[in-house]
């Protein structure tokens, strides 16, 4: 990261002129210290503007390990032609330095748990200009269902919490939505999508009608109590499990559902159904 190189550079630089200052007694280098240490104290606070100033310049790239997993398990990425892929793999690699992974009652995260995560964000926002969730930075991963002071009553799979700017997961759940998402519902996705509509809370939603839970089951098999259980609270935010089944079930949800496929595509500039490059409007994105 850059910031770290710049701090080596002034913490060095201070050392160096403050001791020239002291053994030959000559105050001149104070005065080179001083901006100096003014730098580090600069870069001390705003370290995270510097290094992703640095990676839209730089852009990283993931690891072929991650790449391997991506093509095993998320069939969107594996579909995209070498563009799409590439933009996939930059977003990704972009998407881990700007949030910050916390096990709870865990030492460490697997990779493939911040992989999931990523590439769910990633793929739900792979049509718009911007497809950071810097108002979510914090991702709180659990083994299993916890409590929350939010939820004290109900063990449950996941959430999100705007005033703390986190979003909450089960690993266990996580995953296995991530690598069987027409078997169990995909929680990963389901946040990642409360939180873009948090974040775009004036874009223009598509009205759904009073059978819409109806309708998801009909393309996905899920019964609305199914998908609760699963979260593990009293009720969810249905736009949240439209937009999901939107991606999961693209073939399917277009079939019973065309008008609304039709919706969401123009709302997330999407079709998954055009599985190399599934953009609508390239200047949009």
């Amino acid at each position: 990261m850059l910031s770290r190189y710049l701090y080596i550079t002034f913490i060095l630089g201070t050392i160096i002129f403050l001791s020239l200052a002291h053994f030959t007694e000559n105050h001149f280098y104070n005065y080179i210290a001083a901006p100096l240490f003014i730098g580090l104290v600069v870069t001390y606070i705003l370290s995270p503007q510097i290094d992703w100033w640095y990676y839209q310049r730089n852009p990283p790239t993931i690891d072929d390990s991650t790449k391997s997993f991506l093509n095993k398990r998320l069939p969107f990425y594996r579909a995209l032609d070498e563009a799409g892929k590439q933009r996939f793999e930059q977003r990704m690699a972009m998407w881990f330095p700007a949030h910050e992974f916390v096990p709870m009652q865990i030492k460490s995260l697997p990779e493939e748990i911040q992989t999931g995560l990523a590439a769910s964000a990633v793929q739900l926002t792979f049509g718009q200009a911007d497809y950071l969730m810097d108002k979510f930075e914090k991702v709180i991963i659990y083994p299993s269902s916890f409590l929350s002071p939010a939820h004290p009553q109900h063990m449950h799979s996941s959430e999100i919490h705007e005033e703390d700017g986190a979003m909450i997961f089960s690993a266990r759940h996580l995953m296995h939505g991530f690598v069987e998402p027409k078997s169990y519902y995909h929680t990963a996705l389901h946040e990642c999508i409360q939180v873009w509509i948090k974040m775009n809370p004036k874009r223009d939603y598509p009205i759904l009608e009073e059978d819409i839970w109806d309708k998801l089951e009909e393309i996905s098999h899920f019964k609305k109590a199914g998908v609760l259980e699963w979260i593990g609270l009293p009720e969810v935010d249905a736009r949240a499990v439209t937009i999901c089944h939107f991606l999961v079930f693209s073939e399917r949800f277009q079939e019973v559902l065309p008008k609304l496929y039709k919706q969401i595509g123009e709302l997330l500039n999407l079709n998954p159904l055009e599985v190399e490059q599934p953009i609508l409007y390239i200047n949009q994105s």
